[in-house]
């Protein structure tokens, strides 16, 4: 089986999990949010795994072409940058956070992208 669709199996059930659950109890996640970027173990042990989370999907699959598995390899980069900024320059993902706190049309926004990616990997991964 090709890489790309394993990772799209964990991923998009993944997101769409997350997805919802961002959707359904937004306050929730604004006030975990909170917690996570006011405890600098929890963001170094965030960058950690983001950054590990992203290589392992980098080294397994980082293929550049045009075509919807594109989407898996611009996973594993976005998380790889986040883990690093996380670890190196934390500052900007806590004013991030700290206006998502702020902001719950825009964690709404953000979570129904999540679900729609989270579909789109799915369908990569057990449909198409």
């Amino acid at each position: 089986m090709e890489n790309a669709v394993i990772i799209a199996k964990i991923l998009g059930p993944l997101f769409l999990v997350v997805g919802a659950g961002i959707l359904f109890n937004p306050k929730t996640f604004q006030d975990m949010m909170g917690e996570f970027v006011r405890n600098p173990a929890l963001r170094y042990l965030g960058g950690v795994f983001a950054l590990a989370f992203g290589l392992i999907i980098i080294q397994y699959y980082n293929v550049w072409r045009i075509r919807l598995t594109l989407i898996v390899t611009l996973m594993g980069w976005i998380s790889f940058l986040k883990g690093a900024v996380l670890i190196i320059l934390p500052g900007p993902m806590i004013k991030l956070v700290e206006f998502y706190e702020r902001s719950t049309l825009l964690l709404r926004v953000h979570s129904i992208i999540a679900i729609v990616l989270g579909l789109v990997l799915y369908a990569i991964g057990y449909i198409l």
